[in-house]
């Protein structure tokens, strides 16, 4: 019983991470007790110090940025572990909000264990994200975790000092410095969204989870046609860095990571297959509602 535990808990570690990391391009040093407690700034926070206000939104044509999605996009992931229906994730790219007198993205991120994990490790993770008008950098983000761990994460972007400030359940850590242009962990996605792909190039930014800020690569390796749900998409096969990956990617021989998007202005992201010690962790999106 307590290996079969063990394998569980390794599985949530990967679960997580392999989500995250679809969400980063990269995520350095990662490790376990990272990867199991994502957090995120639920409805309670909206009077947090970064001076969100929940209440205003943004008329949609103040932005004439060309952008990869529309704001009600909803992404729908089912998570499978081997053959086992293993949770949900879940993409959603918000109405435009005010963020301390700011216009800004805002972008969630949905996690859950399926009802079958839940009796071993249960997950239920939220993280939000803001960023600039541009998709060039992060403004705030908060994530928060209130299954089987606790988490109250925020990090607080000052773009006047290139500092970010981390907090947890409020206490906060001493600011690092970060590169012009970092993206938080979710708003990474949305960056990388808004590049332009080509076969065998690479993508690089600079990525911050508020206590270490490094630059995330991912190769852009080829062209896949894939088949989900009766659909067949035209995709750009991804594959992030892993050389900085702690926790279970580091004890996995030879882990793998792979990420499909789609191949039009999108990049909309219909499949993640990861491969570690525990197994095999796969993403396909079961549903997209497009506004």
């Amino acid at each position: 019983m307590k290996r079969s535990n063990h394998r569980v808990m390794t599985f949530v570690s990967a679960f997580s991470a392999a989500w995250i990391i679809l969400f980063t391009g990269n995520y350095a040093n990662l490790d376990a007790s990272h990867v199991t407690n994502p957090a995120s700034l639920d409805a309670s926070h909206v009077k947090n110090p970064a001076g969100l206000d929940a209440s205003h939104t943004i008329n949609p044509d103040a932005s004439n940025v060309s952008l990869p999605m529309s704001h009600g996009e909803k992404l729908l992931f089912q998570i499978r572990w081997g053959m086992v229906q293993a949770g949900e994730a879940v993409l959603h790219a918000m109405p435009f909000q005010n963020l301390k007198g700011t216009e800004s993205h805002r972008f969630v991120l949905e996690l859950k264990t399926s009802s079958a994990v839940d009796r071993f490790y249960k997950v239920r993770d939220k993280i939000e994200s803001y960023t600039d008008l541009g998709i060039s950098r992060s403004l705030f983000y908060s994530k928060k975790a209130t299954g089987r761990d606790k988490r109250d994460v925020k990090i607080y972007f000052d773009w006047n000092n290139h500092t970010a400030s981390y907090s947890n359940f409020n206490q906060v850590r001493e600011s690092i410095g970060i590169e012009e242009g970092a993206f938080d962990p979710l708003a990474a996605l949305y960056g990388i969204r808004s590049r332009e792909f080509s076969v065998d190039s690479e993508i690089s930014f600079p990525i911050t989870d508020g206590k270490r800020s490094f630059m995330g690569k991912a190769r852009i390796v080829g062209r896949e046609k894939i088949e989900l749900g009766g659909i067949t998409y035209d995709t750009y096969l991804v594959e992030p860095e892993l050389v900085h990956f702690d926790g279970v990617f580091k004890k996995s021989k030879n882990p793998e990571l792979k990420i499909w998007m789609t191949a039009d202005h999108r990049k909309m992201p219909v499949k993640i297959e990861c491969k570690v010690l525990v197994g095999s962790i796969t993403g396909e999106l079961v549903d997209a509602v497009m506004l």
